[in-house]
């Protein structure tokens, strides 16, 4: 395991959940810290890294599909349900849930039973949509699914099908191939015009990372094997990096767009994504390692706090109305207690939902492949 990328998995994950509180540092910048670039640069070389261990294409789609899927369905439907269910308002739905329990018990089972919005034919086409990965337009003219975040999984799949087409013909060429191919639908989109939605969803300019993390792979295999007698070289050079990089994406728009004789800032900003990626690959080439327990925990939960920390944040939006020191987007006590508890609620995901999913999932596929094996009568 390489833990320094566990690491950067963990901050761009809490980046993501920075972001979405809306909350505005001093000098007017909003940022996420380019945390979805970094995850997609993270797929590109973790894509490439895994295509040289996977046995098949059909092998290397399936363990994707495992990893991605199953938690995704889950705090898809979780999140429509909470919602629809006026859960997602503790303001004002909790209260009457308590009052319900202890003095109405039937008025809470007219709740329960209630559709609560769940006979909405657009909304169950919607939710087949979102959890098959077909991109759509919601009311807002976005391509966005159910669960907000998962318009990311959308070109993630994108990105492992490419990928897994690309190991048909190759698995040593696989990620030239992969690059290629999602060079192609750029260009296929450039000439349409950008005409067709679909064809320019798939051609985001964020789909440049997963190319630039395919070229940290290679960058990193050819690291030459001194490098760690020059550890404090790399150390500083990485420390360097990360203090451009902090000021530069809590910047202002206009210093971010600035470029001068020195600092060509807005072309470091493209490529900082798969910097952050490199310099933890050349960190632990050197023997720089990431081994804390609670980094390493929270980088295996990044997905789970990914995908549920729009539902903290979503919850405690009312409460922010109602006390403005618990407002996200304008108190500093607000986006703390939402980042801890979407931090707090990810890592409880993982541990009892993604992981033994997980775990339930391999096991009922290694038991298959074991009853198929005993199966075959031998000739």
């Amino acid at each position: 395991m390489i833990t320094n990328l566990q690491l950067v998995r963990a901050l761009a994950a809490l980046a993501v959940v920075f972001y979405h509180t809306g909350y505005i540092v001093p000098g007017h910048t909003h940022t996420e810290l380019q945390g979805v670039a970094i995850f997609f640069a993270l797929s590109g070389f973790l894509m490439a890294y895994l295509a040289q261990t996977s046995s098949s294409a059909r092998e290397f789609f399936d363990r994707r599909i495992v990893r991605i899927v199953p938690l995704y369905w889950v705090m898809t439907i979780f999140s429509v349900l909470w919602f629809n269910y006026g859960l997602g308002n503790p303001v004002y739905q909790w209260p009457l849930l308590w009052q319900w329990l202890i003095h109405d018990q039937r008025q809470l089972l007219v709740w329960l039973s209630s559709p609560h919005g769940l006979n909405d034919v657009e909304l169950w086409v919607r939710l087949f949509k979102s959890l098959f990965f077909i991109p759509y337009k919601n009311d807002a003219g976005d391509f966005q699914p159910l669960l907000g975040v998962g318009w990311t999984l959308n070109l993630e799949m994108f990105f492992y099908f490419v990928f897994s087409t690309a190991l048909i013909f190759s698995r040593k060429g696989a990620p030239i191939i992969a690059a290629l191919l999602i060079l192609a639908v750029k260009v296929v989109d450039d000439r349409m015009g950008q005409t067709n939605p679909i064809v320019h969803f798939y051609a985001h300019e964020y789909t440049w990372n997963f190319v630039y993390g395919i070229a940290a792979y290679y960058a990193w295999r050819m690291l030459p094997s001194v490098i760690g007698r020059v550890k404090w070289v790399v150390q500083l050079a990485a420390l360097a990096f990360a203090v451009f990089f902090v000021w530069v994406n809590f910047a202002t728009h206009e210093t971010r767009l600035l470029v001068n004789d020195f600092v060509p800032v807005r072309w470091a900003f493209v490529f900082m994504p798969v910097m952050v990626v490199f310099f933890a690959l050349a960190l632990h080439s050197a023997g720089s390692r990431v081994s804390a327990r609670l980094a390493i925990l929270l980088g295996d939960a990044s997905y789970a706090i990914y995908l549920s920390h729009t539902i903290v944040i979503g919850t405690l939006y009312p409460v922010g109305q109602r006390w403005a020191w618990m407002n996200a987007s304008k108190s500093a006590t607000g986006v703390t207690i939402a980042m801890l508890l979407s931090t707090i609620l990810g890592v409880l995901v993982y541990l009892y939902v993604e992981k033994p999913l997980l775990n339930w999932i391999r096991e009922r596929r290694n038991r298959r492949k074991e009853d198929a094996d005993t199966s075959v009568v031998p000739a």
